[in-house]
């Protein structure tokens, strides 16, 4: 299990987004406007797609996807 798994592993299935903020990866629940978690990972590493699809919002519907897209977005 990888360290973004370990953090998600207690969270409601309501819902995920993966996104941008501050510059950095982060990871939203339900409506909830705060992220409950920011990377350390600045977008600007990434190939200009996934930066493009990050500024859109990627939803993920289990915390099993979203530690799988938290994981391929920050490695």
């Amino acid at each position: 299990m990888g360290k973004y798994s370990r953090i998600l592993c207690g969270l409601l299935l309501t819902g995920y987004l993966i996104g941008v903020h501050d510059s950095r990866v982060a990871l939203w629940q339900g409506q909830d406007p705060e992220p409950i978690h920011v990377t350390s990972y600045p977008v600007a590493l990434l190939p200009l797609k996934d930066q493009t699809d990050l500024a859109a919002g990627i939803q993920a519907a289990t915390s099993a996807e979203a530690a799988r897209l938290l994981e391929d977005f920050t490695s």
